[in-house]
């Protein structure tokens, strides 16, 4: 995904866990999108949201998952998230993007 976004123009920055995403944005800013993925290693996505909507609550963020739970598709809805089911379609995840 992150070589994708960077050909389509996009500047991204790709981290690998949870941790080291909050770390990134607490050091540098936040962007104006945070793509975030429910399954990490360590603290899990959903966490991850939560920190982020903590540091500015107006930033926009899309999860991934290959969940689709409804469960899962209130709580993004009471988040006001974005969402990509996975396996991800580039073209959907522009479309998100640009809007």
């Amino acid at each position: 995904m992150a070589a994708l976004l960077r050909s389509a123009g996009y500047k991204i920055r790709a981290v690998a866990t949870a941790e080291e995403a909050l770390r990134g944005l607490i050091a540098n800013g936040l962007p104006a999108i945070v793509i975030v993925d429910l399954n990490l290693p360590g603290m899990d996505g959903m966490e991850l949201i939560t920190q982020i909507q903590h540091l500015d609550p107006d930033v926009s963020i899309v999860l991934t998952t290959a969940n689709d739970s409804a469960t899962l598709q209130i709580q993004i809805q009471k988040q006001g998230l974005g969402y990509l089911r996975k396996p991800i379609d580039f073209g959907q995840l522009l479309q998100i993007l640009r809007s």
